[in-house]
């Protein structure tokens, strides 16, 4: 038999596109002409400085690194608290909580309509029993607790709950930490038929936030959430456009409550890490200097820690695929590592196996293990915000902002995010 002639494509795999992820064209390279605009005293500042674009600490991961969290919420309590304790031990550091399907529509495991999803998605959190099994042994005083349940209600019934059981150990409850979604805008965009209508919803969301200031203060009781309306198809103008657009119509919503922003302390907000590396940390970066402007500028801000936006993400769910799975590796990894160099103040990486089905012991050890590595042997964090200075990454930066701007003032112009939500058009 003769031999075959084997012909070898150079441009097999070559780049095809010429755009980020959320369509913004980019050049071949850039110089500083493309950053003649941008100062770094206003727009960048050092470390720890208005308008926080290089992050919210003058030390940074020296001083704190971000927080390492997954969901953990199994069939039972019992093995919830166990899986808690495992993960503990190998490095997790804030307890992210969730309930099966039921609890999370207000359904009693009972209920004829809970039949078909009960356990689904987590704990059948039915009562503060519960908690007390699911958080045996866990302390509560300064340890941080993220919940990531889906309508207005949940949150203040599971705040309630962690309340309750503090209170029931003689724990002081102006030491609990961490924060809810609550977002009133995601609780209607993602699920189809949310607990409260927009109005009651919106209001809902504030009587939590005033409870909160007064009588658990380190509780950051509102989170606006990017991360599901991302990967529902939202890039990331319109991601964070809509986290801005929320945070800035409640805090003025609490001005009316006479709360103000000095009062409330500092933001939250929930965005997705894609896996677009630049702007993705181009996105962070920008939504600490855009928050920290509207927070000074629109609402009046005085205080350093009114000014400051603490990003708590998830790494794109949706990027991972079934085929070839370890690729997922990479994906989760380059993921992780944006969000480190973007400043992130907590991470939720998605497991690698989540495309075949629930995360595995060995996916989520491997997540908390990229992290280390990340930190001990890559010495990734050693500098803050290392990629400042970058031509392209200063650029994209900016052009973030400017994208965003303009979607935030269409928004203000059909009436607020509210009525955007309530529109037809």
């Amino acid at each position: 038999m003769g031999e075959e002639a084997v012909f070898m494509d150079r441009k097999f795999g070559h780049m095809v596109r010429t755009a980020t992820q959320s369509h913004i064209d980019v050049k071949t390279y850039y110089t500083p002409a493309d950053c003649k605009e941008i100062s770094y005293e206003t727009d960048l500042g050092d470390p720890g400085e208005y308008p926080f674009t290089r992050g919210l600490y003058p030390e940074m991961y020296r001083d704190r690194l971000w927080l390492k969290s997954f969901i953990v919420s199994y069939s039972t309590p019992e093995e919830t608290n166990e899986a808690f304790k495992q993960y503990i031990a190998n490095g997790m550091t804030d307890l992210r909580l969730l309930a099966d399907l039921p609890t999370q529509s207000g359904i009693d495991p009972d209920h004829p309509f809970a039949w078909n999803s009960m356990m689904c998605g987590g704990v059948a959190t039915y009562g503060l029993n519960v908690y007390e099994k699911m958080l045996e042994g866990i302390p509560l005083e300064n340890v941080v607790c993220e919940l990531a349940h889906c309508g207005i209600s949940n949150f203040i019934y599971f705040y309630a709950l962690l309340v309750a059981l503090m209170e029931n150990q003689g724990l002081d409850i102006t030491r609990l930490r961490g924060n809810s979604i609550n977002d009133p805008i995601r609780a209607k965009l993602v699920y189809a038929c949310p607990d409260f209508p927009t109005n009651i919803a919106r209001r809902v969301c504030l009587d939590h936030i005033e409870h909160s200031v007064h009588h658990t203060p380190k509780w950051r009781p509102f989170a606006p959430n990017g991360v599901d309306p991302c990967q529902g198809g939202m890039d990331a103008v319109k991601e964070l456009g809509g986290c801005l657009a929320v945070a800035t119509a409640i805090c003025r919503d609490l001005l009316d409550r006479g709360i103000s922003v000095d009062d409330y302390g500092a933001m939250v907000f929930s965005l997705d890490a894609e896996s677009d590396f630049f702007e993705t940390i181009a996105k962070f970066r920008a939504a600490r200097m855009m928050w920290a402007r509207i927070a000074k500028e629109k609402l009046g801000a005085r205080t350093k820690k009114a000014m400051q936006l603490k990003i708590g993400i998830r790494t794109s769910g949706l990027s991972l695929q079934s085929q070839k799975p370890l690729n997922n590796a990479a994906r989760a990894t380059l993921q992780i590592l944006s969000c480190v160099l973007g400043g992130v103040n907590s991470l939720d990486a998605s497991s690698i196996d989540e495309a075949v089905g629930l995360p595995s012991y060995e996916a989520r050890v491997f997540n908390l293990d990229t992290q280390h590595i990340i930190t001990h042997e890559a010495n990734v964090p050693l500098v803050a915000d290392p990629l400042a200075g970058s031509y392209y990454l200063e650029w994209l930066t900016r052009k973030l902002e400017k994208e965003i701007n303009k979607y935030l003032d269409e928004v203000e112009a059909r009436g607020g995010i509210f009525e955007c939500l309530e529109s037809d058009g």
